[in-house]
């Protein structure tokens, strides 16, 4: 009898311990699939496991409203965003768990061979219609208002500097345009400086049908 009660008196300290474990050991993320920028009653759906655990999800510090929770799969809706790569964070009684969610449209660039200043950029989340990719060497004090265009997004970089690196059209709009080892002109005096890429593209419907990415900084070679 005294060999079975201490039995179960181990068993229970040892599930304690393994939910100890697991709390303190957090959620993991497999991934954050994000909509459209714009699109105000949008969700974002992060995946992953022991995700019950959370009780807070902070995207760029501001948390938002949890829509449901399997446990797997964790729905949250953020409402309307700029364009651009924000911090989400997990929040509960572990250590708090951080992925990168993407607010498309997006441009994203790396360089591909830096000693001919060529790179490799990506266009992601446009509709189906034209996009101007612009590149310049210096962004704007105060961001210039761009009227009817989607959120009155600004245009950050300065003209003097820069102009059109390339222009085209998204011919299906799931599917991002990628412009591979793209000849970066060199504008005079700017060597060795950081490059800034933004782009325009087709986004919405009605009067207000167009809308800038984020702006991308690619570093000095």
């Amino acid at each position: 009898m005294r060999r079975i009660i201490t039995l179960v008196l181990i068993l229970t300290c040892l599930g304690g311990l393994a939910s100890r474990v697991e709390a303190q050991s957090g959620p993991t993320i497999s991934s954050v699939s994000p909509r459209l920028a714009y699109d105000g009653f949008g969700r974002v759906t992060i995946r992953g496991n022991r995700l019950g655990l959370v009780t807070q999800v902070l995207i760029g510090g501001g948390a938002v409203p949890i829509v449901s929770n399997t446990g797997l799969r964790l729905i949250v809706s953020p409402g309307f965003r700029d364009p651009g790569f924000e911090t989400l964070e997990l929040r509960g009684n572990f250590p708090s768990a951080f992925a990168t969610a993407e607010f498309t449209p997006t441009v994203k660039a790396e360089r591909s061979h830096p000693a001919v200043n060529r790179m490799d950029v990506t266009l992601r989340g446009g509709d189906v219609g034209t996009y101007q990719l612009m590149f310049s060497y210096r962004q704007l004090s105060t961001p210039s208002v761009i009227q009817d265009v989607y959120f009155l997004k600004f245009l950050n970089l300065s003209p003097s500097f820069g102009g059109i690196l390339a222009s085209g059209s998204f011919v299906d709009g799931s599917v991002p345009v990628v412009l591979s080892n793209k000849l970066v002109p060199v504008v005079i005096g700017q060597v060795g400086q950081p490059l800034y890429l933004q782009a325009q593209c087709a986004l919405g419907s009605g009067p207000i049908t167009s809308s800038f990415t984020n702006v991308f900084t690619l570093p000095s070679p």
